[in-house]
């Protein structure tokens, strides 16, 4: 089978616009690092500090750069977060529950207070 000169310029048009068009649609992918210190604290319900971990990642895919984000675990019904986005650091986020214990709720409400905090400073 031979194409003509039009054909084969129409076909790699096709191709090539298609192959720059997925390049182009790429979502910003924050390189997230998480640290959890004292996750011995948290009750098992919450899913421990992999759990906390995972939730701050989803939340802040949406993000570019490098953030880092470090929680303290105060006790089972306290979070405390320190932050830092391309190396500049932002205010702390505080989490605490006075009715019980932190559950898998309140760690993704948390999870998305940090995503906002990086947000709005960013």
């Amino acid at each position: 089978m031979k194409l003509s000169a039009a054909a084969f310029i129409a076909l790699a048009s096709v191709a090539w616009a298609g192959g720059s068009a997925c390049a182009m649609n790429s979502e910003p992918v924050a390189a997230a690092d998480c640290v959890v210190e004292g996750g011995e604290k948290l009750p098992p319900e919450t899913g421990g500090a992999a759990a906390i971990c995972a939730a701050i990642k989803d939340a802040l895919k949406s993000e570019a750069g490098t953030i880092q984000v470090r929680v303290d675990v105060k006790s089972n019904a306290w979070l405390v977060a320190r932050i830092e986005r391309d190396g500049i650091a932002l205010p702390d986020q505080n989490m605490a529950v006075s009715d019980g214990k932190l559950g898998k709720g309140s760690i993704e409400r948390f999870a998305r207070a940090i995503a906002q905090a990086v947000a709005t400073a960013g």
